[in-house]
């Protein structure tokens, strides 16, 4: 991320949503869908209690943090988020922050109201519970131009529906790794919130890449390269951890209860309804959205002449530019004036337009999404809707009696 460039762009603040309507109108969709549920979840935080409150602060600061990082070192600066109608910067928008306190805070909250009361089960359901949120939201962002890719980078090549394995990998040990480290803070050195925040912010991210390199050597992968051995790995060992630690009975509570209560409120009602009309929303925007139809005009991997080539410090090779050889499937150039475009005219290399294009197996892909983001919306309905009416229910009988 070459910050020195930022004043060259002509990046806004604040970008007509209507416009935005008319060139990505899933996009307009998922940021607003992004600040609802965020409210959401900060009304349930702030009426529980304050570690809720502080899980709730840690998504947004320790998420950040994390985009941040990989868009600063250039051998992993691999994405780049479309213009939406709030930006942060050219390359982050406001969103993207939600987005982070969304599938933090939904799983972790929703692993407490499951009673381990011990660190590893609770961190394992949490990535898991974490990648039923975002493995939609990726499979649509992709095709839908919410961002882009690199064309040629080899650590995300690795994909399943045009969503990089290692993506997924990603999103199973980053959650999980939240958990640990609040756990951790929390319960055993019983560190304040502040200090906590601070931790979270400095460690998640660092002891993720441990976990996720561990996890290729492990699965005897090429280091930076995930697919499906690391992917499938990690799966394993999660759900390894909860069968341990639910069919053994072993005995999950330790001197580190550092939850005031645990135990399902009213509000996990609002919790649950809030992520079953996130994936509600996902499903209609996948089946109805005509991707081909697209346009984003922002920041992009910088085009320029092919057969660049770089390599980073693990030896892997990718081409610099996206050039008209190596065009991704995801998009293409075909809605606009190519030949007397600025990029080519102006010499402006990182910020153009790019057009959407169809699904190649459209069929295959929205009944993947389907099947995918409606067992989701299933589990977190059992958990945050279903099983606090029915342990209300009980508490309410007991109390007559």
């Amino acid at each position: 991320m070459d910050f020195l460039r930022w004043n060259d762009l002509p990046w806004t603040i604040f970008r007509d949503p209507f416009h935005q309507w008319e060139v990505l109108p899933t996009f307009l969709g998922i940021e607003y869908v992004a600040y609802f549920l965020t409210v959401i979840s900060l009304v349930h935080a702030v009426k529980n209690d304050r570690n809720h409150l502080m899980v709730w602060i840690a998504s947004f600061i320790t998420g950040s943090a994390n985009d941040i990082f990989f868009m600063a070192l250039p051998m992993v600066d691999n994405f780049w988020q479309a213009q939406a109608t709030i930006m942060l910067s050219p390359r982050l928008p406001l969103y993207i922050c939600c987005i982070y306190n969304i599938f933090l805070y939904y799983s972790t909250i929703t692993s407490w109201r499951l009673g381990f009361e011990n660190m590893w089960p609770e961190a394992a359901i949490t990535g898991i519970l974490a990648l039923l949120i975002y493995h939609p939201y990726d499979l649509i962002g992709v095709k839908h131009l919410w961002w882009t890719w690199h064309t040629t980078d080899p650590p995300i090549m690795n994909r399943l529906f045009g969503v990089p394995l290692g993506s997924s990998v990603w999103i199973l040990t980053f959650s999980a790794c939240f958990s640990i480290v609040l756990y951790i803070c929390r319960g055993k050195f019983q560190l304040n919130i502040f200090k906590t925040l601070m931790v979270s912010c400095l460690v998640t991210t660092p002891l993720m890449i441990v976990i996720m390199t561990i996890l290729q050597v492990v699965s005897f992968e090429q280091q930076g390269v995930p697919s499906f051995s690391s992917f499938n790995l990690c799966l394993f060992v999660y759900i390894t951890v909860i069968i341990i630690y639910s069919t053994l009975l072993i005995d999950t509570r330790n001197s580190y209860k550092w939850i005031e209560h645990r135990c399902f409120t009213k509000l996990d009602l609002l919790l649950g309804l809030s992520i079953v009309s996130y994936y509600a929303f996902l499903i209609v925007a996948g089946n109805y959205g005509k991707p081909d139809q697209f346009k984003s005009l922002g920041v992009h991997q910088d085009f320029g002449p092919c057969n660049v080539t770089v390599t980073d410090v693990m030896g892997l090779t990718r081409e610099k530019y996206a050039c008209s050889e190596n065009m991704p499937s995801e998009w293409d150039f075909r809605c606009i004036n190519f030949e007397a475009s600025p990029v080519l005219k102006n010499k402006v290399f990182q910020w153009y337009t790019i057009c959407g294009t169809p699904h190649p197996h459209g069929y295959i892909w929205k009944t993947y999404l389907n099947i995918f983001a409606s067992v989701s919306a299933v589990i977190y309905f059992s958990i945050l809707i279903f099983l606090t009416i029915v342990t209300r229910r009980r508490k309410f009988k007991r109390k007559e009696q």
